[in-house]
């Protein structure tokens, strides 16, 4: 869109922003923002993929101090995550970069909602449970509500 000098406002996704984790629309300010500051999902996917599971969990803290400079707002590290989980198929990294979010965005909605998504398909339907349940008390509207229970009652 850039290189065609297309004065286009947002961008907005063909497939419903539930089942792709990228929020239904977007401003090229915030993907311009997301790409100056370095957050490429295929770059961070290839970063933790260097790594295992387990050095990555051990590293939040130090992974959220990181990221928390790099974005003001958990979307940018949704995207990452959802982007592990769905082209890469690597559901277990991909819960670490949500547990990262949840870390740095505690009482948001979204942070918490694909972090149960996230547990969920790597296996883990205890904490994907607990993930759901955080994600209902930061949920506003009643659809995110009924989503949330529908989960929680399904699993």
């Amino acid at each position: 869109l850039a290189d065609r000098r297309m004065d286009t406002a947002w961008l907005v996704p063909t497939n419903s922003a539930r089942g792709s984790g990228f929020e239904d629309v977007c401003s090229r300010e915030m993907l311009t923002e997301t790409l100056a500051k370095g957050l490429k999902p295929a770059e961070v996917a290839d970063r933790f993929a260097a790594r295992s599971v387990a050095e990555l969990r051990a590293d939040i803290p130090a992974l959220a101090a990181e990221f928390g400079k790099k974005t003001p707002r958990s979307y940018d590290l949704l995207v990452c995550g959802n982007f592990m989980r769905m082209k890469r198929k690597d559901p277990a990294r991909a819960v670490v970069m949500f547990e990262v979010a949840a870390h740095l965005f505690p009482k948001e909605m979204d942070t918490w909602y694909w972090l149960g998504e996230g547990r969920a398909e790597a296996g883990d339907l205890a904490g994907a449970r607990v993930a759901w349940t955080e994600a209902l008390k930061f949920a506003i509207s009643d659809d995110d509500r009924r989503e949330i229970q529908a989960k929680l009652d399904h699993k």
